[in-house]
């Protein structure tokens, strides 16, 4: 859940990289953009205290989006306000994402998003050159095998790719998909 970094020099030590290193513990792979940038997923506190006390759920658990410049760290994508999460007298109100990537000119950065609330299962495309929009494209993918979670992506010259899998219904063969979303 930390980042370190080293100048590649064996004289000098392995140090912190406060920089870039969240309050929130990271739970994915780190996406490098064209540029250096770093994207990656983390754990709101919340979920990492009900973990440590309770043990991993089953499905998807919610996650926020974090980018460092080697300089400052900016929260993308982050939890709703009325967030609430494994509360015996509340619904959830959280959005599951999956990792993020990097485009491989570095001008955009996406991840896919399950709202556990409304069942909304996204893509989400964030334009990291312009004026920093997030476009919201709704997906609608065969039926999961299990419980519904944000599809693993990976971005391409020829677009993004998604990743899904389940179980054809009338011979119960696993079945794996890949879509391409070119814009």
């Amino acid at each position: 859940g930390e980042l370190y970094r080293w100048s590649g020099d064996s004289t000098q030590p392995i140090r912190l990289y406060t920089d870039c290193t969240p309050s929130e513990q990271i739970v994915s792979d780190i996406s490098l953009s064209s540029d250096g940038r770093m994207a990656y997923l983390t754990e709101p506190q919340s979920v990492t205290d009900i973990i440590q006390q309770f043990g991993a759920a089953g499905g998807p658990l919610p996650g926020n989006i974090r980018i460092c410049d080697g300089k400052s760290l900016t929260a993308l994508a982050t939890q709703p306000d009325n967030f609430s999460y494994f509360d015996a007298d509340v619904p959830d109100v959280a959005i599951a994402r999956g990792q993020p990537m990097w485009s491989p000119d570095g001008t955009a950065l996406a991840w896919t998003a399950f709202d556990l609330s409304s069942g909304a299962l996204t893509l989400e495309i964030y334009n990291a050159t312009g004026d920093g929009e997030i476009i919201s494209t709704p997906l609608e993918l065969p039926e999961f095998m299990g419980p519904i979670a944000p599809p693993y992506i990976t971005w391409g010259n020829n677009g993004i790719y998604l990743f899904h899998a389940t179980l054809d219904q009338e011979t119960f063969a696993f079945l794996e998909y890949v879509f391409l979303y070119d814009g």
